[in-house]
């Protein structure tokens, strides 16, 4: 039977993905997709971003990727009037930055803010009940990148605002409308089961996992035959943040 395999963040850990792909035992016609944040913080960045289009695994735009977006036009910008690039980034960035050619940028800005496959629905951070992908615009997109609690109206909250009265996460309170959803970007200790989503980033990055959640798929994906792999990350490549791994019953 066919099946669509969603892989968490990878952040550049692709020794990390190719044994976990070699668990999951991928056939030829199996479809893949990366939740997005395939680049930054790991060891090999580029090299993952080259195997995933070598491999054909589908991928949504994460908030890293679009940083790199956002970064060129801003670095670009600067070199034709001398506008200073208003975006602060470190070495490790830059080293990446400075190494992807015209192709990898090409292939970074055709990447889509979410695929849908039937009813399933693979975004990099969530989506809000007042969000409809099909009429969303620049600003819904960016929030859907990012996007972790929201508070008693459904608005984004942004980290440093989570103890604002009434906030939640947003799967928690996520009605449904735009299919069941697999997302990444929040690292859980274990994938985030509830009732229309999984979120299955769990920190490769950082020492814990690297993930994937399988669907079978006859005429359409059969949501209840989910089941999960992991790869456990050989090392912590980055250091976590305050609230970096989080688990939320």
């Amino acid at each position: 039977m066919r099946r669509v395999i969603v892989y968490g963040d990878i952040h550049g850990c692709l020794d990390e993905l190719i044994l976990l792909r070699e668990k999951i035992d991928i056939k030829e016609d199996d479809i893949e997709i990366s939740v997005g944040d395939f680049l930054s913080k790991g060891p090999y960045s580029i090299q993952t971003l080259r195997f995933l289009q070598k491999n054909g695994i589908l991928c949504v735009r994460g908030n890293h990727e679009d940083r790199y977006i956002r970064y060129k036009i801003h670095f670009e910008e600067e070199k034709r009037s001398g506008k200073k690039n208003p975006m602060k980034v470190d070495e490790d960035f830059k080293k990446v930055f400075f190494s992807l050619k015209r192709s990898d940028f090409d292939f970074l800005n055709s990447l889509k803010f979410f695929i849908k496959i039937d009813i399933l629905t693979v975004v990099h951070g969530g989506v809000t009940n007042r969000i409809f992908l099909d009429r969303a615009t620049k600003e819904d997109f960016a929030k859907v990148m990012r996007l972790r609690f929201v508070d008693e109206n459904q608005d984004f909250v942004s980290l440093d605002e989570v103890d604002k009265k009434g906030c939640c996460y947003w799967s928690e309170i996520y009605d449904g409308h735009e299919g069941f959803i697999v997302y990444g970007h929040q690292p859980f200790l274990k994938p985030k089961i509830d009732r229309f989503s999984i979120g299955i980033d769990t920190g490769a990055v950082y020492g814990n996992y690297l993930s994937a959640v399988v669907f079978d798929m006859d005429e359409e994906v059969i949501i209840p035959s989910f089941r999960f792999y992991f790869q456990k990350s050989k090392k912590a490549y980055a250091l976590r943040a305050p609230l970096t791994i989080i688990y939320i019953s």
